[in-house]
């Protein structure tokens, strides 16, 4: 091994010709069983590594920026309402990496060729490109310089502590300001001066935040029937009498209302006529050739085991001969997190009190020993 180099879990090694990458790996992994090695080899004298493509010509390693070959150059498009701000980032994040990885000056100007072509399709015009690059250009300058002074900075500071000088302290708010075009520029301007004469020694920060996108406010995908959804806490109510129930179950309510005792031309949910599906399985579905199950196995009713266990539900119904709605049955909350779910069906049992739960609480309540408790505002009225 002639050159080793490591970021995070990535390393990128150089070894001589006639060593065998697949010995290396293996007494790399013989180390410890939890932590194993993969490797990958250059291919046509390249190897990309992170974000850097090496390439080895004339005895020489040259660095280039790395894209994916999934890269399709889409960004932040120019005529995009977003603050201006947010396009500098996305154009100036780009031309400093390639100040940042280009091994060579005729390297980097290829790259800022291949930044005016993608930020040209994404409707950049030409003159802002040219000052991005001229900007960020001499902030990498510029931060070089000032690595060699701040040495000097370092021991003013420490003569200042030693004559017990301290600077003011500058107190820095950080204010939201939504973004409605050029009106929020001046609206951070304006605050930032009225901080300055209140006091001088309150930075204010302005952040300006676009507006929702559409895909918040409409919504782009199918609802789940009621009948398959799963995490949920449910409750039925019986349509002869007061009698309810309350339950909670991590598998698709169908699954468990049909243990309960619901037939099982109410467990399916017909609105699954208007999903997507693939033509393949439409036809299956026309041809009944699928057959759909409410059980967690893939096996049939006959091939289950016969078990005596029946619900609160279903004795009730055997009992009383009353009949339940399992048309009108609700969802009372949701939680994909199992031991919350408890909580909350607790919580559920002790605030409405159905008459078909055995138990008052799944879990024991610490955190609300009391239950749920509906706050009430009073109101007053003056006459």
């Amino acid at each position: 091994m002639l050159w080793y180099k490591r970021y995070v879990d990535d390393t990128f090694v150089i070894i001589h010709k006639n060593a065998k990458v697949t010995n290396i790996q293996k007494i790399l992994n013989n180390f410890h069983k939890d932590i194993q090695f993969t490797s990958v080899q250059e291919q046509n004298n390249e190897l990309p590594f992170l974000d850097v493509l090496v390439r080895r010509q004339n005895k020489a390693l040259e660095a280039f920026v790395y894209r994916k070959p999934t890269y399709t150059g889409l960004m932040s498009k120019w005529s995009s309402f977003v603050p201006k701000t947010y396009k500098i980032s996305a154009v100036s994040s780009m031309i400093y990496r390639a100040i940042r990885i280009s091994s060579s000056f005729t390297i980097m100007h290829q790259e800022f060729d291949f930044i005016r072509d993608i930020t040209k399709r994404n409707g950049y015009p030409s003159n802002f490109i040219e000052c991005q690059i001229r900007c960020t250009l001499n902030r990498f300058i510029n931060k070089r310089n000032e690595q060699t002074k701040n040495k000097d900075k370092i021991q003013n500071i420490a003569d200042k502590e030693q004559n017990g000088i301290k600077d003011s302290p500058v107190d820095r708010i950080i204010i939201n300001v939504p973004y409605v075009g050029k009106i929020t520029q001046q609206l951070s301007k304006d605050l930032k001066k009225l901080a300055n004469k209140v006091k001088p020694t309150t930075q204010v920060i302005t952040v300006p935040r676009p507006p929702s996108a559409v895909r918040q406010m409409f919504k782009n995908k199918d609802e789940i029937p009621k009948n398959v959804q799963s995490n949920i806490i449910y409750q039925v109510n019986c349509s002869s009498c007061s009698a309810s129930y309350i339950g909670k179950t991590t598998r698709q309510a169908c699954r468990r209302l049909k243990e309960h005792g619901a037939p099982t031309e109410i467990s399916v949910e017909h609105a699954n006529e208007n999903l997507r599906r693939s033509a393949r399985i439409a036809a299956m579905y026309a041809n009944n050739n699928a057959r759909i199950s409410y059980y967690e196995s893939d096996s049939s009713e006959d091939d289950l085991p016969s078990t005596t266990y029946t619900s609160a539900i279903k004795r009730h119904m055997i009992s009383t001969q009353h009949k339940i709605d399992w048309y009108k049955w609700s969802i009372l909350d949701k939680d994909k997190h199992p031991y919350r779910l408890l909580v909350k069906e607790s919580l559920a049992i002790n605030e409405k009190l159905p008459t078909l739960n055995l138990t008052t609480r799944s879990v024991p309540l610490v955190v609300y020993p009391e239950g749920r408790v509906i706050r009430r505002t009073n109101q007053k009225t003056t006459q």
